[in-house]
């Protein structure tokens, strides 16, 4: 994948921005809650695979992998994606009692610890709280291609003739081809899988396809070209929403920010300090990352928030 592309991605920038002109349209794929049936969670909100009950079906499957210093096992994201069960955005809004997907995202952000203060909104991290624990459920994958989603992500590109893709690292620095078979293998995540990269970004040769999750981000951009804009729908097998020509990485805050924008500006205002290069559009009054601060893994009991930073 193109270097300057990948570099080009910016929190200042919208999806249509960044993607185009080859890109046409952009879909924002939510990664979805997930949870194992029977299996509980480690304190740091993960599978706890050291202690599944032997009669469980993930049983033997979980025995085999090794659990590393971050208390992750080296097969997690396999029988995630092999007995996960799925929980929409729609449902965990509902079931949270929050508004809808931004407020859910925003208390994602405010359960984790990341959002500034003046956008931490502890009455929704507090509801979402408990939705995880009450159901033993993971918060949404971040940083790389959810396994959940996998299978749809094969299914787009078989749908449009292709069998081996590219996939990588947000930084470029690793990659590897891998078949279409593998995003739709039950049993084996991408990221588990024996290759020099994680998929957080994959791709055919003609860039007809192009997925990419960006740090932090608990969704995929499913970006496509005009030819396989006029051969799919991916949102008849993903979760999410058309980005529009100004959807961002803000998009959480979006509603909040354009208030902000739309308050009676101060008769008498004090000059803004110049921006940076490179920083056109930036505001300033927020961090790049909107109501986010600075990225910081904090987790708390059932939030999955520590970062998976390292390939088993």
């Amino acid at each position: 994948m193109s270097t300057e592309r990948l570099h080009l991605w910016s929190w200042e920038r919208s999806f249509h921005e960044w993607a185009g002109p080859h890109f046409k349209r952009v879909f924002v794929a939510l990664h979805p809650f997930t949870q194992v049936p029977g299996l509980k969670l480690n304190a740091d909100g993960y599978l706890d695979l050291k202690r599944v009950p032997q009669t469980h079906p993930a049983a033997a499957m979980a025995r085999s992998g090794v659990t590393g210093p971050d208390g992750i096992a080296s097969n997690h994201d396999s029988v995630m994606k092999k007995f996960g069960k799925a929980r929409t955005w729609g449902w965990a809004v509902q079931a949270a009692g929050l508004r809808d997907a931004a407020h859910l995202a925003r208390a994602i952000d405010s359960v984790l610890n990341r959002a500034k203060d003046e956008f931490l909104d502890k009455q929704a991290a507090h509801k979402l709280a408990r939705l995880l624990a009450a159901h033993d459920m993971m918060l949404p994958v971040e940083d790389y291609l959810s396994p959940m989603i996998e299978p749809a992500i094969g299914r787009l590109y078989r749908q449009l003739g292709i069998e081996t893709v590219e996939i990588g690292n947000q930084m470029d620095d690793a990659a590897a081809h891998v078949g279409v078979e593998d995003f739709l293998n039950p049993g084996q995540a991408l990221i588990e899988m024996d290759v020099p990269a994680r998929a957080a970004y994959s791709h055919d040769d003609t860039m007809q396809l192009l997925t990419i999750s960006d740090w932090n981000a608990h969704y995929t951009l499913v970006c496509l070209s005009a030819e396989a804009a006029s051969k799919l729908d991916p949102s008849r097998e993903l979760e999410g929403f058309w980005a529009g020509e100004a959807t961002s990485a803000d998009w959480p805050y979006a509603e909040i920010l354009a208030r902000r924008k739309a308050q009676t500006p101060n008769p008498n205002p004090k000059p803004k300090p110049r921006q940076p290069e490179g920083r056109a559009g930036g505001s300033g009054d927020r961090k790049p990352h909107a109501g986010r601060a600075q990225p910081r893994h904090k987790p708390g009991p059932g939030t999955g928030g520590k970062p998976r930073n390292r390939k088993p």
